[in-house]
């Protein structure tokens, strides 16, 4: 029995089918709504265009301009302001969110205690969105946007 192997090998050219089957659907969506629109914008972005124009090959121009441009760099670099903020809270909530989970679902405790720590953490995050939701009515209504006077 030295010269066998366990687990038995399954023929290689099987294997590679069932891969294929499998991955196939997941490649070809994500390159019809990731990486096809990504590379189009890419192309795009080197390009000139306008209606009734020929498109032409420009280079970086089109970037020069937005960076350099007062009209386009201030809306740009706003927009790339939020952005990373976006990105920093969302990861700062986020993740520890997904951890606490994580390491929830990990421990060696009951369903019914498991359901009510969720509906606990679910509750109180759907009321904190409620009570902002009712203070930003109640702010409107009184002619208030936000001001530090409001109480």
């Amino acid at each position: 029995m030295r010269g066998t192997r366990w687990p038995p090998m399954l023929s290689r050219r099987k294997l590679r089918v069932h891969i294929l089957v499998f991955l196939a659907p997941a490649v070809l969506i994500y390159t019809a709504f990731m990486i096809y629109p990504l590379l189009d914008s890419l192309w795009l972005s080197v390009n000139k265009k306008a209606p009734g124009v020929v498109q032409s090959f420009v280079g970086f121009q089109n970037y020069f301009t937005l960076l350099m441009r007062e009209q386009w760099s201030k809306p740009f670099w706003n927009s790339f302001k939020n952005n990373i903020l976006f990105f920093v809270i969302h990861m700062a909530v986020q993740n520890p969110i997904g951890l606490f989970l994580a390491a929830l679902l990990n421990m060696r405790i009951s369903p019914h205690t498991a359901s009510s720590v969720l509906t606990a953490v679910t509750g109180t995050g759907d009321a904190l969105i409620i009570v902002g939701r009712v203070r930003g009515v109640q702010s409107s209504l009184r002619g208030g946007t936000n001001r530090a006077d409001d109480p």
